[in-house]
């Protein structure tokens, strides 16, 4: 955790970072990197109809890779990742985590089973584990005090975003091989449609590798870490006492995270099936389409929490809780519709009206999450949201996926997806419901200890 530092300090941290210029490439570096992990990640969704064929996979074992493959691995090695990047440099295990995502990616070309699938998605999770971590933790070393808070926004839009462009540059991808296999290298040439299409994305890596590796990142680990400890020694306050006196407060938030990230997370991994089963789209088309929808819906979903939040009034401590409600009750109407929609296009925009609302509830958890959590103790607590979001990733594809597999009909992942979005929504409408009084008493708690 990087502390705050007080006005002493500024100058000769100041000193040490980049000239805004050189701050600003850095910045532009990092997002196009996130955006090429989220284009590897997202090629697996764009080819399972392929995949799924030439394999002989089962709906659940689709979901396993998504899910178990992906989220689970990637909870557990972001906090190792993080350490080594603290202990050994944030270039060089960002980099690290570079080569271990692309080559897993490369390797996903050749399975030949479930199993080795399994394996690759793990290695793809671990490569990118660190990811957000560490360029979050970069940010204070690349940008001077007045500009980091402009950095934040600008790369937590993007990696909202990222999903969205991941998609759409995948599709964009496998629809270039279409139209040019014939021209493509005699490897690849022989190579299935959906083989060559995940080696192509991954062929960037070497250029991602030597832009990161020279990035203008000043280090400071040694003055930080020693100014945490001296932080959270006078804080008086430690995480697993401060945990269980305000459990309610956090199983409430915490399960209301967990509830809106099912349906979120079923949307970006199982549309594109959907879309192919339901009205036979193909993937370079799906990828595309979806690719628009969740763009618009991210940038609306990202936008609308801060517009909403400017002109409603009330006690502002209960404020964002109230209106995370109000996107989760607008969302109920597009789940409900999904297995009714009667071309693609309609699927997407249905799809992207409840994702908009998602993104907008997402969007306010950092807020929310950051109020109840002690100074001291607030990079730890944050970090409780990525575990709960990869339980969530964990477990909403497998849901969708068995669930799929029971139903008959070209439906069924749409009615699945469906399902998904209101079990979610319910268990999000509940949680909070129950969060306002604890709330309340966490907070006023944590800004009293702030006082003293």
């Amino acid at each position: 955790m990087r502390p705050t530092m007080s006005g002493a300090d500024l100058p000769e941290e100041d000193a040490a970072a980049p000239t805004p210029i050189r701050a600003w490439y850095a910045l532009a570096i990092l997002i196009l990197t996130t955006i090429f992990a989220f284009v590897d990640r997202q090629i697996l969704n764009l080819v399972f109809p392929s995949l799924q064929q030439s394999l002989q996979l089962s709906d659940l074992q689709l979901g396993a890779l998504q899910g178990l493959g992906m989220a689970i691995f990637a909870s557990a090695a972001s906090y190792p990742m993080g350490w080594l990047a603290d202990r050994y440099g944030r270039r060089l295990i960002l980099v690290a985590g570079i080569i271990i995502w692309s080559l897993s990616t490369a390797a996903c070309a050749y399975q030949t089973s479930f199993m080795g699938l399994f394996i690759a998605t793990i290695g793809i999770a671990v490569g990118e584990a660190g990811l957000m971590p560490i360029i979050f933790a970069m940010i204070p070393d690349i940008f001077r005090t007045r500009h980091r808070s402009t950095a934040n926004f600008i790369y937590f839009a993007a990696t909202i975003l990222g999903g969205a462009v991941g998609v759409m540059l995948g599709g964009g991808a496998i629809g270039w091989l279409t139209a040019n296999a014939s021209a493509l290298p005699a490897p690849l040439a022989s190579l299935e449609a959906w083989r060559a299409a995940i080696l192509i994305v991954a062929l960037p890596a070497p250029i991602f590798i030597l832009l990161v590796a020279t990035l203008p990142v000043g280090q400071s680990t040694a003055r930080a870490k020693e100014a945490t400890g001296t932080a959270e020694a006078s804080a008086g306050v430690t995480m697993l006492p401060f945990i269980r006196a305000h459990r309610t407060t956090f199983a409430c938030i915490f399960g209301g995270i967990f509830g809106y990230c099912l349906p979120l997370s079923a949307a970006y991994g199982w549309l594109p099936l959907a879309a192919f089963r339901a009205f036979g789209l193909p993937p370079e088309t799906a990828g595309v389409q979806m690719g628009t929808a969740m763009a618009v819906a991210s940038v609306v979903g990202v936008t609308l929490p801060g517009v909403t939040l400017k002109f409603m009034g009330g006690d502002p401590v209960q404020r964002p809780l109230r209106i995370a409600k109000a996107f989760l009750l607008f969302a109920i109407v597009p789940s409900l519709l999904l297995p009714f929609v009667t071309s693609s296009w309609a699927m997407f925009v249905t799809a992207a009206c409840q994702l908009t609302m998602l993104i907008g509830v997402a969007a306010l958890m950092p807020g929310i999450v950051q109020d109840l959590s002690p100074d001291a103790l607030r990079s730890r607590i944050l970090s409780f949201v990525g575990i709960v979001l990869a339980i969530g990733h964990a477990a909403s594809p497998l849901f969708v996926g068995a669930l799929s597999g029971l139903l008959t009909g070209d439906r069924g992942v749409l009615i699945s997806l469906s399902s998904a979005g209101m079990l979610g929504i319910a268990i999000s409408l509940l949680c909070f419901g129950l969060a306002p009084k604890p709330l309340a008493r966490t907070i006023a708690e944590v800004r009293h200890r702030a006082a003293e």
